[in-house]
């Protein structure tokens, strides 16, 4: 006889009993293996023969685990609810019929799972009070380790044993937000907040929800309730400064970013203040830091939403390695969030064979009033419906948006995602039987690039929204044309699909009038422009500009965009041309939105542009050349580099492209000094668009086509 713990006896197993632990160590022996079917064929066969089996909780936790694995959610469920009745006690069963319940959202159930359950007092465990100490010190825990979703376990077990707890159902809110299960969030917030509304912590969590939602006045409300209850709240202050900015209310926006800062002192700016600075050209603020270190050592789950600062700072060969490696961070992180709840239902499309048409599903934040909806157009227009089936998801829904209500009527199946889970949101796509998902966001705003992860279709693709690599490895390739792809595909993780003409086509445009003289005959001076957002100019661009200008007596520059509204960005500006030797005088900043004037139509007062770098002009420079307007890009080694140069190159206009800034240089100063040339272009870009595969809607169509139909998946269905 064995002695068990404080010297009692413990009885010897009877032989069911051995054998049970037999066959237990067996069927382990094969999870180990990954041979996960056998365990649970072998294992429910065990259980529906045996049932006393059901008693044994290390064989119950090892066949549901193995159930998970294979995706079979509901047996899983079944099985452990059945050995909790048995074992009503036993932690470990609720603990692992909790996780998957919270893995499938289904939160509510989650905390009933520990109904019934209290945890051992006296001397053989900690008295409730102080189990429930350890569970809240548990959550913190897993917040600063990123463990989200252990972290919402933690707290629904709390609320289980005490619901009237405001505090932990703010964090279950917020946990349930960073894994993107925004409706759950919102309820877990909205608990919080019914217990106690002065909280200023749930008023900024409920905000964060709000923005990453894309209900941008509610979140500016929420955020200034929490600055109400509390003025300190530096965290408030970020927040709030993020929702003028995407309004392109920069003076605002800046305001609260620096108040932010005063109320952190010694805290070292994060990229979200290098955005706001990157948009009103605070050069002197951007230069005192070095923003690749601040990449490297930032909270991975901020790093999509401040891309383009990196963008802007990435143009050697060194830099676009960098870049990549610090997207690769982000990349490593949201995969592994993935792999802790897969997607249970399986992958049924059918990749076109036996003459099934291709499913392409289309994500993306901007299916509305957006460049992305405008080049997307030929392919819902003019793609063979008997070849391929098109549905889209959408991340921002806005209904009263034009265009997104004539997307609505071409394509019949689109859905609202915005509030989805990126788990729901892949169950979702696997259940339309999408082939190929199309991600036209990437690490633009409310994108939601990380739900390839979960592997929704067996077949994705990123195009048009961002240009680069978003260093996902699920992202099998990246839609471009032989101008827009790297010289060096080490900085992409995606494989480049290279398709015939331009990867980009505008379909129609808006008919606005080109005047017919140049503005130089009405001026009697060069006018230079630019309409690309002000984040693009950095130093060195307005090196390069005034540089121009300087060669070019008298000539001027006009800048077009709401962001002109900014008194700080027409200051900053103002001055750096100043500090390089051109009066101020000169420059032209107006926000044309406020003066109710369309933006192809300032194109009318602008003789020649001058393209930004290293982040280049895509629909800036389409949207000159529609206007007669030429435009001089100088080509880098990224993506992102490129998509100027490359549709010049399209259009075959390759004299309009430098290599070098010298070139840059040297190609603006010779064709502003040449009004033939520049007349010349005025009288002919339309026309030569018009002729380029830039407008050809129906050969788009065919080349995106034969693109996707190229691909080793789809070889059986050709």
């Amino acid at each position: 006889m064995s002695s068990g713990a404080k010297g009692r006896p413990t009885a010897p197993q009877k032989p069911e009993q051995l054998e049970l632990g037999k066959r237990h160590q067996a069927l382990l022996a094969q999870y180990k293996q990954a041979h996960y079917k056998d365990v649970v064929q072998a294992g429910t066969t065990l259980l529906q023969s045996q049932p006393s089996a059901f008693g044994s909780i290390p064989l119950c936790l090892l066949v549901a685990r193995a159930m998970v694995q294979e995706g079979q959610y509901d047996g899983a469920d079944q099985l452990l609810k059945r050995a909790i009745q048995i074992s009503p006690g036993s932690a470990e069963l609720r603990e692992l019929r909790a996780q998957l319940l919270g893995q499938q959202l289904r939160w509510q159930e989650a905390r009933e799972a520990w109904y019934g359950w209290f945890p051992a007092s006296g001397d053989s465990g900690p008295t409730l009070d102080a189990f429930l100490k350890s569970l809240v010190q548990q959550s913190v825990q897993c917040f600063t380790e990123h463990q989200y979703l252990q972290g919402a376990l933690v707290c629904a077990r709390y609320l289980a044993l005490r619901p009237d707890n405001a505090d932990v159902w703010g964090n279950l809110g917020i946990f349930q937000t960073r894994l993107s299960h925004f409706k759950d969030s919102e309820q877990s917030l909205t608990i919080a907040l019914k217990y106690n509304d002065k909280s200023a912590s749930f008023w900024n969590s409920i905000g964060n929800l709000y923005s990453k939602t894309a209900r941008h006045a509610q979140a500016i409300k929420a955020f200034n309730k929490c600055i109400e209850i509390s003025p300190n709240n530096s965290n408030a202050w970020a927040n709030l400064a993020n929702e003028h900015h995407i309004n392109a209310q920069l003076d605002e926006a800046y305001r609260c970013s620096l108040k932010a800062l005063e109320l952190s002192p010694g805290s070292k700016p994060g990229l979200d203040h290098l955005t706001r600075m990157r948009r009103i050209c605070n050069f002197a603020g951007i230069e005192e830091h070095n923003w690749f270190d601040v990449g490297l050592e930032m909270p991975v789950s901020a790093i999509p939403n401040t891309s383009l600062n990196f963008l802007t700072i990435s143009e050697s060969h060194e830099q676009n390695l960098l870049l990549k490696r610090i997207f690769s961070r982000w990349a490593d992180w949201v995969k592994k969030q993935a792999s802790l709840a897969p997607v249970a239902v399986p992958i049924t499309a059918q990749l076109g064979r036996d003459g099934a048409p291709i499913r392409i599903g289309l994500l993306s934040a901007d299916l509305r009033h957006h460049s992305v909806a405008k080049f997307l157009q030929p392919v819902v227009e003019y793609l063979d419906p008997s070849r391929f089936v098109v549905e889209a998801f959408s991340c921002y829904p806005d209904p009263k948006d034009a265009v997104q209500q004539k997307l609505r009527q071409q394509i019949p199946h689109f859905h609202d995602v915005e509030r989805l889970s990126h788990r729901d949101l892949a169950t979702l796509i696997r259940s339309r039987n999408i082939d190929v998902l199309i991600d036209l966001t990437g690490f633009t705003n409310h994108n939601r690039a990380g739900v390839v992860c979960y592997r929704p279709a067996p077949v994705q693709i990123g195009w048009l929204g961002y240009p680069g690599t978003t260093a996902l490895a699920d992202l099998d390739y990246l839609l471009l044309d032989r101008y827009l792809s790297p010289v060096d595909t080490n900085y992409l993780v995606e494989k480049p699909l290279i398709m015939e003409g331009s990867s980009v086509c505008f379909g129609t445009q808006q008919e606005i009038p080109i005047c017919e003289e140049l503005p130089f005959d009405r001026n009697g001076y060069i006018t230079f422009g630019s309409l690309n957002n002000s984040y693009k100019i950095t130093a060195a661009v307005v090196d390069a500009w005034a540089q121009v200008m300087q060669r070019v007596p008298n000539s001027k520059f006009r800048f077009y965009r709401r962001e002109f509204e900014s008194s700080l960005l027409k200051e900053n500006l103002s001055e750096a041309f100043a500090q390089r030797g051109v009066d101020p005088t000169r420059i032209i900043m107006e926000n044309n939105r406020a003066l109710r004037r369309p933006h192809l139509d300032c194109y009318n007062d602008i003789d020649l542009s001058l393209d930004t770098f290293p982040v280049v002009g895509g629909t800036t420079t389409c949207d000159a050349i529609w206007m007669g307007v030429p435009v001089v890009a100088l080509e880098g080694l990224n993506i992102h580099q490129r998509v100027c140069s490359a549709i010049l190159s399209n259009l075959g206009c390759p004299e309009l492209i430098a290599r070098t800034i010298d070139e840059y240089l040297t190609i603006s100063t010779d064709l502003a000094q040449d009004v033939e040339r520049l007349r010349g272009y005025r009288r002919q870009l339309r026309q030569q668009m018009l002729g380029s595969t830039l407008c050809d809607g129906k050969m788009f169509a065919h080349n995106f086509s034969q693109a996707l139909l190229s691909l080793p998946e789809f070889s059986k269905s050709k």
